[in-house]
């Protein structure tokens, strides 16, 4: 892995940033690159951090809150795997963490390996600075100490007040490209917002008060917390439009005033498209076929949106939709398609910079203008961050939400529950590594193996009989440790 990452390295120097392929390629990074900057002339290394709240139990209000860090020079096939993430810590209580408290540590420990650095196997000692953290809306403004998407001046990027129409608050488009009531925020001006709150007791333009991440060296604290498309563009505005056109509930007072449902309405040929929808063939990199829509509306998960909104949404909607809202439709996917790319050109970024403008332009006069919340308004800031920081998919939730699925499912009874899941995450991570060892015996590499696969049947097969067995490897201690620990919190619960 070090060879593949020092490849990276090795390159980055020379990137022009015609082409974006990765976070390597962003403006931001680049710059750093530069003589004078924290990563020219160096082997030093860049890091992404996520946080999210997760429920533990589906009868409390118990959540955990992990800390995920990631390294962006790793291959991106392999930068979020198990085995190349690294669990920071873990918050276990009921509801949101203080926010103080729980960003305090998390902050030290960034500041230390970007200032002292970590020293390496190889003796070498490696710095490693903090430039991306992607978040959900909610996790975002409590970390960043400012206003949520429902309430004025609830952007992150710029300083778009917004206004309260019928209990939502919305974010017109009018207000969006006024340079006066938009403009964006930087950091020295969030920070002397933040002292402001502080000392007036009053928000400032949204803010609180000073954030912690604002200590984190090369960090920029406007441009470095990203928008995650993930929970934006899919589970945001693809939700929205899908309950749009197909969900009556969501109509209610527009019937109540008119007597009739708007146009863009088409909950009544559902069925049509649900035999669209059993009519596709998914391509080889798509895991399952696509659900109907009648009957799962509120259940569709964040990768069942990202495939209806890429491949299916335009030709199970053709001739269904009014022209109309099929082309208005047309500009988020093509500007989506061109913002997750492989290769970005300058001109495919202003392209869909002037498809989501459009779209967001023309969305509340073709839907009800409550519906013009935040997720609608962070899509003309994509492009800006697609910019400073690679595609899309570099910096989306995706890689740690599967992470949050996986060790949520090695929580056994009611206790101890955040001491099950590092023990486990550990576990897996050393799994991970022995998996790749030339020493381990085969059937070790089996038996770990079948795990993995979560073939449980087999596994707690082979847990029966390994248990004696590895007493007797004496050679593989570590393994033995690792086993047991795993065996006690994921097995024998």
């Amino acid at each position: 892995m070090w060879e593949k990452v020092l490849n990276v390295i090795k390159s980055r120097e020379s990137n022009n940033g015609d082409c974006i392929t990765d976070v390597t390629d962003g403006k931001r990074y680049r710059e750093l690159c530069q003589p004078g900057g924290v990563l020219h002339g160096t082997e030093n290394l860049t890091i992404i951090f996520n946080t999210d709240g997760v429920a533990l139990y589906k009868s409390s209000r118990i959540e955990i809150w992990p800390v995920y860090v990631a390294i962006n020079e790793i291959p991106a096939k392999e930068r979020f795997q198990c085995k190349n993430v690294a669990l920071w810590g873990l918050w276990q209580g009921k509801g949101k963490p203080p926010t103080y408290a729980f960003t305090k540590p998390l902050v030290e420990a960034l500041r230390e390996i970007a200032i002292d650095g970590l020293m390496l196997t190889s003796g070498k000692r490696i710095k490693f600075y903090t430039l991306i953290s992607t978040m959900d809306l909610i996790a975002k403004a409590q970390i960043l100490c400012m206003n949520q998407h429902n309430g004025f001046h609830g952007c992150s990027t710029c300083l778009i007040k917004g206004v309260h129409e019928k209990n939502v608050h919305v974010y017109p488009y009018s207000e969006a490209i006024d340079q006066k009531k938009s403009a964006k925020r930087n950091d020295e001006k969030t920070f002397n917002d933040a002292i402001k709150a502080i000392s007036s007791g009053q928000k400032v333009n949204g803010i609180k008060g000073p954030s912690s991440l604002h200590l984190i060296p090369e960090f920029s604290i406007t441009d470095g917390v990203v928008p995650d498309y993930m929970h934006g563009v899919l589970l945001g505005v693809a939700k929205v439009l899908v309950a749009c056109w197909f969900d009556p509930s969501e109509h209610r007072i527009f019937y109540k005033e008119n007597r009739t449902y708007p146009e863009y309405y088409i909950g009544h040929m559902i069925h049509d498209v649900d035999v669209r929808l059993e009519g596709m063939r998914p391509v080889d990199y798509i895991s399952r076929r696509p659900r109907p829509l009648s009957g799962n509306l509120g259940h569709l998960k964040a990768n069942e949106l990202r495939t209806w909104l890429l491949y299916y949404s335009l030709p199970c909607l053709e001739g269904i939709l009014l022209p109309i809202y099929w082309n208005h439709l047309a500009l988020l996917v093509e500007a989506t398609h061109i913002l997750l790319g492989e290769k970005i050109s300058k001109t495919d970024l202003e392209w869909a910079n002037d498809c989501l403008q459009l779209f967001y332009k023309y969305f509340s006069e073709f839907y009800e203008r409550r519906k013009s919340g935040l997720n609608i308004h962070n899509l003309i800031h994509l492009p800006l961050y697609v910019e400073y920081w690679g595609p899309l998919w570099a910096y989306s939730c995706f890689g740690f939400e599967s992470l949050n699925g996986s060790i949520i499912k090695q929580v056994h009874g009611t206790k101890n529950g955040s001491t099950q899941i590092i023990k486990t995450f550990n576990a897996l991570k050393a799994i991970h590594i022995m998996m790749q060892s030339q020493n381990t015996k085969e059937i070790v590499r089996n038996a770990l193996s079948s795990m993995l696969m979560k073939n449980r049947r087999l596994a707690n097969y082979l847990c029966l009989i390994f248990v004696s067995i590895i007493n007797y490897m004496h050679r593989f201690q570590i393994i033995k440790i690792m086993f047991l620990d795993y065996l006690n919190v994921f097995f024998l619960h």
